[in-house]
């Protein structure tokens, strides 16, 4: 979906107020309806009410938040905005490190060794409690730790889009969860 009047495909989906906004220029693109499937209707009162524009309409606080966020986004490279963790940080509040997000090489996520790794790690929580590319790096260097020749840490550090400190932290980490190695080396395939 695009912005008609700026082409933008920054949109935000404010559930509250039934209205789609773009978050570039402020124009209320489209409306959201209700259908109750009790009387096969839809409900007509979002639909009632007269078409505003953003220059009349006075955001919600959640649009704001968003606004916010996604200016100081604008200025990081390389950065954006998972739209369903910031409807959850904005409706229950706590830290918003999960909301802002870097893509990462998506495709190791399907290597049998990486999704053997990461469901043992599920049982560990201070390793569970990461964000996916730190999760993914902690696979990659467990993996490394067991097969030298797997992964480098620059290779690691490219790969999940973490810088290579963040690479060493983790790989200090994991090193002091020896049960989770022990039981990841136990639980791989060999060739």
């Amino acid at each position: 979906m695009l912005c008609p009047y700026c082409r933008s495909r920054e949109l935000f989906w404010d559930y509250e107020r039934g209205e789609v906004i773009c978050v570039r220029c402020g124009s209320v693109v489209d409306r959201i309806y209700y259908y109750d499937r009790l009387t096969n209707q839809e409900t007509l009162s979002i639909a009632q009410a007269p078409k505003r524009t953003s220059r009349a309409l006075k955001p919600k606080p959640v649009t704001m938040k968003y606004l916010k966020l996604l200016s100081r986004v604008k200025k990081l490279s390389n950065v954006f905005i998972d739209n369903e963790a910031f409807m959850e940080y904005a409706t229950k509040g706590g830290p918003h490190v999960k909301i802002l997000k870097r893509p990462f090489n998506e495709e190791l996520l399907n290597d049998s060794n990486v999704k053997t790794v990461l469901k043992i790690m599920s049982k560990y929580p201070r390793l569970s409690s990461r964000t996916e590319r730190a999760k993914l790096a902690l696979a990659l260097l467990t993996l490394a730790l067991l097969n030298s020749s797997y992964w480098s840490l620059n290779a690691i550090s490219s790969n999940t889009g973490l810088s290579k400190v963040h690479v060493r932290r983790l790989l200090n980490l994991l090193r002091s969860e020896r049960d989770f190695v022990r039981e990841v080396k136990g639980s791989l395939v060999r060739p």
